[in-house]
């Protein structure tokens, strides 16, 4: 779970360094803020954004059926 939860920090990024000098600390989610509201390419914002579910969901199915695998019945 700390995965899926690092490729969606967002707040940490945005109030400390505001992505950065040069923006070496861009987040996937910081770059789809930034497109959408700040470029205001709302359309694109938002296909970054469906794949960005897609890809944390893709990831969090995968990771519940390796644990559920590993889990020992009582």
């Amino acid at each position: 779970m700390a995965l899926t939860n690092s490729i969606k920090v967002f707040d940490v990024i945005l109030s400390l360094t505001g992505g950065g000098p040069g923006g070496t600390t861009y987040s996937v989610a910081y770059d789809i803020y930034r497109d959408t509201f700040q470029n205001n390419l709302y359309g694109y914002g938002s296909a970054k954004a469906l794949i960005l579910f897609v890809a944390v969901l893709i990831i969090t199915v995968i990771q519940l059926t390796i644990f559920k695998r590993r889990e020992v019945e009582a």
